[in-house]
C-alpha cells in the first residue's frame, strides 16, 4: 500500500520567483482551498497571447477536473501539456 505524502513536492514550475513566502505545499490545505469553491480562472498562452478563462472545476479521488469542450483551446492545450490521451 502506497502512502500519500503530506506535502506536494515543489518543482521549478510551482516555485514562485516573487512572494514565495505566500506559497504552501501542504496537501490538506490545498485540498481545503480547492474544495471550498467550484469556479476558477485558468490562464494560458495561445498563439503567443495570454488568455484567462473562467471555468468550473471539481476535485475527485486525487484528480482535478476542469469543465470544457473537448475541442476548446483550453482543453487541447491542457492535453498537450499533460500528455493526456
Amino acid at each position: 500500500m502506497t502512502t500519500t505524502p503530506a506535502r506536494y513536492a515543489p518543482t521549478p514550475r510551482t516555485t514562485p520567483t516573487r512572494k514565495n513566502d505566500r506559497v504552501d505545499y501542504d496537501r490538506t490545505l490545498v485540498h481545503e482551498i480547492l474544495d471550498a469553491e467550484y469556479l476558477c480562472h485558468v490562464g494560458f498562452v495561445a498563439d503567443t497571447a495570454p488568455v484567462v478563462l473562467p471555468t468550473l472545476y471539481a476535485r475527485m479521488n486525487g484528480h482535478l477536473y476542469l469543465h470544457g469542450s473537448s475541442g476548446s483551446r483550453l482543453v487541447l492545450l491542457a492535453q498537450e501539456a499533460c500528455r493526456c490521451a
